[in-house]
């Protein structure tokens, strides 16, 4: 590599994440936040903000709530007979989800 000219390093992990067209977070933020949702488990959100750096608690718990608890990824997770009773209860239902969220985003794919 030649020293005269300038040149920019990329951030591969700055593209959004796929299919979330609402969220302003990075591949890498929520790459982040769930790694330190392993690491420091549900609640402990001053610590994941900490980890994921450049988010706030609130921002962090908001963010796992939209996508990972009340999300496609939530609705489907938590939709097994065994943790039924464990989920977090909201208005939403698995059938207006897939109407209003899922066939939407799949209508958008193309083959």
């Amino acid at each position: 590599h030649k020293k005269d000219h300038s040149y920019k390093i990329r951030d591969s992990c700055a593209n959004k994440m796929l299919l979330d067209t609402v969220s302003k977070w990075t591949a890498c933020e929520q790459y982040m936040l769930l790694n330190g949702m392993e690491y420091y488990r549900y609640g402990s959100w001053e610590k994941i903000s900490e980890h994921v750096k450049s988010r706030t608690p609130e921002e962090v718990k908001n963010e796992y709530d939209r996508v990972f608890v009340q999300g496609t990824i939530g609705i489907m997770t938590w939709s097994t007979p065994e943790v039924t009773s464990l989920r977090p209860k909201y208005t939403m239902d698995l059938e207006s989800a897939m109407e209003s969220i899922v066939a939407p985003a799949i209508s958008k794919l193309h083959p």
